[in-house]
């Protein structure tokens, strides 16, 4: 390998795997030399010296197959961030940050949220932890922001509310003390930011998977009109789910172009 491929491994993958590989080489180079003038050598020692170079060759195959793996992390991760890609999240934050500013206008509610879900990591078994995040938020002048305290979430700590959302798209809590025995949990959490009602509606794709839901809560105010707030929670949700479908579709566009390159 010439010393400049080197400097361009070195700069591709890092210089731990380059020179892990660099030092292989060198070794499987001494042995072949040692092999190559051991005509006088004891059976028994190239008998050692045959296995070694074997045992050498496995270590350089499972070299290349880490620089491989490393070059495909690169391909995959390199551009995650990039402007395509930036410029498509910039313009689905606007999207849902309008619609959450319109639905707090109209419901007269003073808290709109989105939760989004996500993977937090993996148990031991391979099963995923199931997490959500405060993504979005709009207030009025009369509610303190929480999004900071509700990130990285286990879905589990609300399991009612979980259950809910996934049996029939919505979750009606005209008055939290309601459910202060049958969902603890979502009770302390709602009581704690002052909520007194709570309508809560699932964000699916055009696959009826779901991505998260929208929370509208009255704190020093009162829900109207619960039926044309359920149609207008509704009717923000489908343009929301939307934004996130054309804003995912155009990442992995991407991600295959780049793969294909």
């Amino acid at each position: 390998m010439a010393f400049t491929e080197v400097l361009k491994s070195i700069v591709d993958y890092g210089a731990t795997p380059v020179l892990l590989a660099v030092i292989i080489g060198l070794v499987i180079w001494f042995v072949k030399k040692i092999n190559q003038l051991g005509a006088n050598i004891p059976d028994e020692q190239r008998r050692w010296n045959e296995r070694q170079e074997q045992r050498l060759d496995k270590q350089d195959e499972r070299i290349d197959k880490m620089l491989d793996e490393i070059k495909d992390i690169k391909v995959n991760t390199v551009h995650v961030h990039g402007h395509i890609e930036e410029e498509d999240n910039r313009k689905c934050n606007l999207l849902v940050n309008t619609q959450l500013n319109c639905l707090l206008e109209k419901s007269k509610a003073n808290r709109v949220s989105c939760f989004m879900y996500h993977n937090g990591g993996y148990t031991v078994t391979g099963r995923s932890f199931q997490k959500m995040s405060m993504l979005y938020e709009a207030v009025d002048g009369k509610t303190s922001s929480v999004m900071g305290a509700y990130q990285n979430i286990p879905r589990t700590m609300f399991p009612i509310l979980m259950q809910k959302l996934s049996e029939q798209g919505y979750y009606d809590i005209d008055d939290i003390e309601s459910i202060k025995e049958d969902a603890k949990t979502s009770y302390q959490a709602f009581k704690y930011r002052g909520a007194k009602s709570v309508y809560v509606g699932a964000i699916k794709d055009s696959q009826h998977n779901m991505l998260g839901f929208v929370l509208v809560e009255y704190v020093a105010d009162k829900c109207e009109d619960k039926e044309a707030l359920k149609e207008l929670i509704k009717k923000k949700i489908n343009r929301i789910s939307a934004a996130f479908e054309v804003g995912s579709d155009a990442v992995r566009a991407k991600r295959e172009e780049i793969k294909n390159d």
